[in-house]
């Protein structure tokens, strides 16, 4: 919605709308106990599966379209399995994604995942170094410009403040930290604030 100049949501920025909790769970299971579906969890587990997966509906529901494979005793046992399984692997999907997108937005995508608080500074001179230190040659303000456009139009960032972004996804920062952990010192890239 933001990526043209022309859009009508350009520098408009996010809000933090309430999470669903066990409420949403609990309607869940019970729309599946409506149904005759044998294979359902505890709620206390469904609910930490379904955290687990970000909060989101349609991971919950894969989790328990999976977690009918199993007999009904082994629910609570599988489910947290299965949710971190799909976890993972949204995550590296995610990662996937980034690299396809080429070394300038794995450079960028780096530099925004390092940020506590949300990344700023993103287009400042010492970012610009980073990323040219990255991609092995001289990177531009409106290059940048133009991946964080593309990073938010895939949901991979979001702009949260005048000149502050953040990783959409809080797991992906995670798993994103950590593979910035394993490069060497000298490639991984330094906020500067």
């Amino acid at each position: 919605m933001t990526v043209g100049h022309t859009s009508a949501f350009l520098g408009a920025t996010s809000v933090e709308l309430p999470k669903l909790g066990n409420d949403y769970v609990q309607f869940v299971l019970q729309t599946l106990q409506r149904e005759g579906v044998k294979v359902i969890p505890s709620l206390s587990v469904a609910s930490q599966s379904f955290s687990l997966l970000g909060r989101r509906p349609e991971e919950l529901q894969r989790a328990l379209r999976i977690l009918q494979q199993y007999q009904p005793q082994e629910t609570d046992r599988y489910l947290p399995v299965i949710a971190a399984t799909l976890k993972e692997v949204a995550a590296d999907i995610e990662i996937k994604r980034i690299d396809e997108m080429g070394v300038l937005a794995g450079a960028v995508s780096s530099y925004v995942a390092q940020a506590e608080e949300g990344a700023i500074g993103i287009f400042s001179l010492a970012a610009l170094d980073s990323y040219a230190g990255a991609v092995g040659r001289e990177v531009t303000a409106d290059q940048v410009q133009r991946i964080a456009h593309l990073l938010q139009y895939e949901d991979i960032i979001v702009r949260n403040g005048y000149g502050r972004y953040a990783i959409t996804d809080p797991y992906l920062q995670h798993i994103w930290r950590k593979r910035i952990a394993t490069l060497p010192p000298a490639i991984r890239f330094q906020q500067s604030h």
